[in-house]
């Protein structure tokens, strides 16, 4: 008896999603974990930043290697997350707030852009 393949493929796609969302969590934490670290050895939020943007931003990748949509929200925010903490280190003047605001806002636009139908 041959199997038509329709449960084999719901399993694999609820199989996927669930290690997209568990990608997705342990990402979160570690890029916390590192922000926590990074401020409380007194590195300073520039280093924490940086560190935090690039596990968000390796998490992206790793999304793709495993063939995971990517979340160009999260894209957004790991760049803005880098280039403010890099702009700190450096002591040059930006009003940082304002940076992470205007790359939430974004993230959330372009998180929104890139669902395919729902």
């Amino acid at each position: 008896m041959q199997d038509d393949g329709i449960d084999t493929q719901t399993g694999d796609r609820a199989r996927r999603k669930r290690f997209g969302q568990q990608l997705s969590l342990i990402a979160g934490g570690a890029a916390l974990v590192w922000l926590g670290l990074a401020l409380g050895l007194g590195l300073g939020l520039g280093a924490g930043l940086v560190g935090a943007g690039l596990v968000l931003g390796v998490e992206q990748g790793a999304r793709r290697h495993y063939g995971l949509r990517l979340d160009a929200g999260w894209l957004v925010v790991s760049a803005i997350a880098v280039l403010a903490g890099g702009l700190m280190m450096a002591k040059v003047s930006v009003p940082v707030g304002a940076l992470i605001l205007v790359g939430l806002g974004l993230a959330v636009a372009a998180s929104a852009l890139s669902r395919r139908g729902g």
